[in-house]
C-alpha cells in the first residue's frame, strides 16, 4: 500500500470510526527504528490505549514488494487509560548483496468481528544486506585506507566485513602517510595520544582525508596560535545520517536507542578553541573541518558505528557512506552538508 492509498484508508477509518461512535482507540509502534537485516528475525511492540474499557482484536501484516510476508492477530483487552503491548515477531527476507528492499508493518485495531478498523499504525521498513562493502570491494580498495586503532574496536569488525585496509601501529607512523584516508578507531581517548589531534590536522592541512571514528574523552585544539587553522568547520546533529542517505535510522538504534557514543562541545581560552569530548547532552557528534584549496576533510565522528554494528544495518551503511563522502568531490560533500541527501 503506497502512501497515498495509506492516507486515504486512515481517512476513512476516521470517517467510519465518527459515523458509529466507536470508543476512541489508538495504536502505535514503540521501537523507532524501521531498519532490518535481511534473513534475521525482529521484534516490534504495538502499544494500544483506549479512553473506556475496549474488547476487540489487532491484526498485522508484514509485506514486502507487494507481497503478504505474514498476517497474525491477537485479542486485546483494554482498560480505560491503561497501556496494553502487543508483541509482533517477523522475519526478513533475505535481499542479494547491493539490494535494498522496501517493506511495510500495519496494525490495525478492531471491535470485537467488527470488519472495519478503529485505529491503525504504519511503519515503512527498509531490509539490507548484511555487508555494506562486498558489492563495491575495488572502489574501497582505492582508498588506501590506513587505519589506526590501538582500541582494536574498529579493525576486528571491518576485517569480518571484509573491508581492505593497512595497520598503522603508532602516531609517527600516521605522520609519514602521503597518500590514502587515514581512519582513527572508535574508542580511543585523546587523553591517552596526546599528539593525535595535531597530527590528525596537519595530515589533513596536507591533503589526506581523516576519519575519527567516536573517541571517548580528551580535548583537541581546534583553532590557535600554533594549529593550522581550517578553511571552515561545520557541527552537525544527527539528522546529518538522514542527508547521507534518507532510509537510514537516525531516531534511534537498537536495543536501547542509544546512537551517539561522543559529543564535541567548544571551549574558547584568550588564544585558543578547543573541542572537548563528552558523552553528555550539549555538545555535537558531528565535527568537520576543511583544510587547503582542496577542502581535504578532517571529521570527527561520533556515531557508535562500531559499537553497534551488530544491531542493525543503519551503523554500517552510514560507514560506508561517509567514506564515499569523504573521498567525493565538493559537489557531493555540498550537497551532503546542506541536506540535499544523495
Amino acid at each position: 500500500m503506497n502512501k497515498v492509498n495509506f492516507n486515504i484508508f486512515m481517512f476513512a477509518i476516521l470517517l467510519c470510526g465518527t459515523a458509529t461512535a466507536g470508543p476512541s482507540v489508538s495504536v502505535a509502534f514503540r521501537e523507532p527504528w524501521s531498519n532490518l537485516f535481511g534473513g534475521r528475525a525482529i521484534v516490534f511492540h504495538a502499544g494500544l490505549t483506549a479512553e473506556e474499557a475496549f474488547v476487540g482484536r489487532m491484526e498485522w501484516r508484514f509485506s514486502a514488494s507487494g507481497r503478504t510476508l505474514v498476517r497474525r492477530e491477537a485479542a486485546v483487552k483494554l482498560k480505560p487509560g491503561m497501556c496494553e503491548t502487543v508483541e509482533i515477531s517477523l522475519a526478513a527476507p533475505d535481499v542479494k548483496p547491493g539490494v535494498i528492499l522496501e517493506a511495510e508493518l500495519m496494525a490495525s485495531v478492531y471491535k470485537d468481528s467488527a470488519s472495519v478498523p478503529l485505529a491503525g499504525a504504519q511503519r515503512q521498513l527498509w531490509i539490507f544486506p548484511e555487508n555494506p562493502f562486498c558489492w563495491r570491494t575495488n572502489y574501497f580498495e582505492n582508498m588506501q585506507v590506513s587505519l589506526f586503532d590501538p582500541e582494536k574496536k574498529t579493525s576486528s569488525v571491518l576485517e569480518s566485513a571484509g573491508f581492505p585496509f593497512k595497520t598503522v601501529d603508532n602516531i609517527d607512523s600516521l605522520a609519514s602517510i602521503s597518500s590514502g584516508l587515514i581512519m582513527i578507531g572508535e574508542g580511543l581517548s585523546f587523553k591517552d595520544f596526546g599528539g593525535l589531534p595535531e597530527t590528525m590536522i596537519k595530515a589533513a592541512a596536507a591533503g589526506i582525508p581523516v576519519l575519527c571514528l567516536a573517541p571517548v574523552g580528551g580535548e583537541m585544539t581546534i583553532c590557535g596560535p600554533d594549529v593550522i587553522v581550517p578553511g571552515s568547520m561545520i557541527f552537525r546533529g544527527v539528522d546529518i545520517i538522514r542527508n547521507f542517505d534518507k532510509r537510514l535510522d537516525s531516531n534511534g538504534w537498537p536495543m536501547d536507542g542509544k546512537i551517539q557514543s561522543g559529543l564535541i562541545k567548544l571551549r574558547g581560552t584568550k588564544e585558543r578553541v578547543v573541542g572537548e569530548i563528552g558523552k553528555t547532552n550539549g555538545g555535537w557528534p558531528w565535527l568537520e573541518m576543511r583544510y587547503g584549496k582542496s577542502q581535504t576533510r578532517l571529521v570527527v565522528c561520533g556515531f557508535a558505528i562500531m559499537e553497534k554494528w551488530d544491531a542493525c544495518p543503519a551503523p554500517r551503511f552510514l560507514l560506508a557512506n561517509i567514506l564515499e563522502y569523504m573521498a567525493a568531490k565538493d559537489e557531493t560533500s555540498a550537497a551532503v552538508i546542506m541536506g540535499g541527501g544523495r
